[in-house]
């Protein structure tokens, strides 16, 4: 055999494994793209249940409702300004 008989022979049996390395490449590629999709489907739902949380969070955080609470269900009753003492160490 030639040397160009050789070299058109690697060159033909190449053709293949290349088409079949890039093949296995555009899969990857579309098995991570749709891997990044889920992840950011799922991360768009995890803001807004944190969205949602922290709205809970300032509904049970205002003032009117701790107010209710104590008096409701702690029975505690609000004093006068006048009974607060303040203690101060020097």
């Amino acid at each position: 055999m030639t040397l160009k008989k050789i070299l058109m022979l690697i060159f033909v049996c190449t053709i293949p494994v290349v088409l079949f390395f890039s093949s296995v490449q555009a899969y990857n590629y579309i098995k991570l793209e749709n891997e990044i999709e889920e992840l950011e489907s799922l991360q768009k739902e995890w803001i807004e249940k944190n969205k949602k949380l922290i709205a809970s969070i300032e509904v049970l955080r205002t003032p009117k409702r701790i107010e209710k609470i104590a008096q409701e269900d702690l029975e505690l009753k609000k004093i006068d300004k006048e009974r607060i003492r303040k203690v101060v160490f020097e």
